[in-house]
C-alpha cells in the first residue's frame, strides 16, 4: 500500500514554519534523521510515527498518507451535503468534524466545514460560530489545490473572510481589494449603509444597479444567436423583452443615454425575428422603433453610464463607469451592422428575413 510519509513529514513541518533542526529538537533526533525521513533513506519507526502526529495534530493516517482511505472523502461528502440541502447544520457540522480529526488538510472538507459554520453565523451571529468559519477558511486557504478552480477558490476565500471581518474599516477594505468590475458594489454599499454612511452606500449601490443590470442584458444578448440558430424565436423574443424592461426602467427614455444605443440594438434584432415569424407589420414598427432611437443616441452621443439614468442616487459622478460595446460608436452603423450580420452569418427564415430588414431600413433611414 501506497504511502506519503516522507513527504508529510516534509509538508508539515514547512506549515508549521519550523526548520529541519527545529523539528529535531522538539521530537528528541537529530537533524540528520529528520533529512532522512524527508528524503525517504529511513523510516520513523511507530512511537515516533505518532509522535510526529500529535505534534503536528493530525492523526497517524493523515501524516502516513494511505491512499486508500482518501477513498472515503467522496462519500463522506455526499453525507455532509444532504445534511446541508436539508439545512440540518448542527448535523452536517458534526460529520465535518468527525471527518476534519482524520481528514484536516482536505480542501473540500474545509470548504464546506467553513461554509457550514459561516452560514450557522449569518443566522445566529454567535462570535464562535465566525471565529471558526475564519480559521476554517483560512486553513483552505493554505491546502487550495493547484488546478483550473484555483482562481475562483481563492476568491471565494477572501471573499468570505471579508465577510467575516468584525472590524468594519477592514471590511470594506477587504471588499475593495477583491472588488474585480463592481461585482460587489451591493456588498460594500450595504457595510456602508449599516455604518449609516448613506451617501457612500448610494454611490456604490447605484454602480453595482446600473453593473449588474449591464451584465443581465450581455448575458441575454449573447444568447439570441443560438436560440435563432434553434429556431426558438418566441424564447429570444422573451429575452428581449426582459432586457428593454431593464433598459426602460434605469434609464429615462426622455434622455439619450447608452441605454438608447442598446435598445436601437434590440429593436432590430426583433424585426428580423418577426419578419421570421411573417409578422411584417411588427418589422416595420421595430425598424422604425429602432431608426428612430438610433438617431437620437448620434445626436447626443453618451457612453458613460450614469447619462439619462433613472436611479443613480449617487451625488458623485466623477468615476462613473463608461459603457461600450463591440459595435462601434455610431448607433446607426451598428443597427445596420447588426443586420448585414445575420445575412452573412445565418440561412434560411432568419437570412431571408435581415435581407427584407435591410430593405426596409434603406426606406425608412
Amino acid at each position: 500500500m501506497k504511502h506519503n510519509l516522507c513527504e508529510n513529514i516534509k509538508k508539515n513541518r514547512k506549515a508549521k514554519s519550523f526548520t529541519q533542526e527545529q523539528l529535531a529538537e522538539a521530537v528528541g533526533v537529530s537533524v540528520g534523521t529528520v533529512s532522512k525521513w524527508e528524503n525517504g533513506n529511513c523510516i520513523p519507526d511507530i512511537s515516533m510515527i505518532m509522535e510526529l502526529a500529535d505534534f503536528f495534530e493530525i492523526s497517524v493516517d493523515v501524516l502516513v498518507g494511505y491512499d486508500t482511505p482518501l477513498k472515503k472523502v467522496p462519500e463522506i461528502l455526499d453525507r455532509i451535503d444532504d445534511y446541508y440541502k436539508k439545512h440540518e447544520l448542527d448535523e452536517a457540522m458534526m460529520e465535518c468534524s468527525k471527518a476534519l480529526v482524520k481528514y484536516p488538510n482536505n480542501f473540500d472538507l474545509l470548504m464546506i466545514a467553513a461554509r457550514i459554520r459561516y452560514i450557522m453565523w449569518l443566522e445566529n451571529r454567535a462570535e464562535n460560530n465566525r471565529r471558526l468559519a475564519k480559521e476554517l477558511y483560512k486553513k483552505a486557504q493554505i491546502n487550495i489545490p493547484d488546478d483550473e478552480k484555483k482562481t475562483r477558490n481563492e476568491f471565494t476565500i477572501l471573499h468570505n473572510l471579508a465577510l467575516l471581518e468584525k472590524n468594519t474599516k477592514k471590511r470594506i477594505e477587504l471588499l475593495k481589494e477583491i472588488n474585480i468590475n463592481g461585482i460587489l458594489d451591493a456588498e460594500i454599499g450595504e457595510v456602508y449603509r449599516d455604518d449609516k454612511d448613506i451617501e457612500k452606500a448610494y454611490e456604490f449601490f447605484s454602480e453595482g444597479l446600473y453593473l449588474s443590470s449591464m451584465n443581465v442584458i450581455n448575458v441575454t444578448g449573447r444568447w439570441i444567436d443560438p436560440l435563432l440558430h434553434e429556431g426558438k424565436y418566441d424564447t429570444a423574443l422573451s429575452m428581449i423583452g426582459y432586457s428593454e424592461m431593464i433598459l426602460k426602467t434605469i434609464y429615462k427614455e426622455s434622455k439619450a443615454s447608452f441605454g438608447t444605443k442598446m435598445l436601437a440594438n434590440l429593436e432590430i434584432i426583433k424585426a428580423v425575428i418577426f419578419e421570421a415569424q411573417s409578422k411584417h407589420s411588427e418589422m416595420r414598427e421595430c425598424v422604425e422603433k429602432a431608426v428612430e432611437a438610433a438617431r437620437i443616441f448620434d445626436e447626443a452621443p453618451a457612453y458613460v453610464i450614469v447619462a439619462g439614468a433613472t436611479f443613480w442616487l449617487s451625488k458623485t459622478t466623477e468615476d462613473a463607469p463608461v459603457a461600450f460595446d463591440d459595435q462601434g460608436p455610431s448607433a446607426m452603423k451598428a443597427v445596420e451592422g447588426i443586420v448585414s450580420e445575420f445575412c452573412d452569418e445565418f440561412t434560411g427564415d432568419i437570412k431571408k428575413a435581415a435581407k427584407s430588414v435591410q430593405k426596409y431600413m434603406s426606406f425608412v433611414s
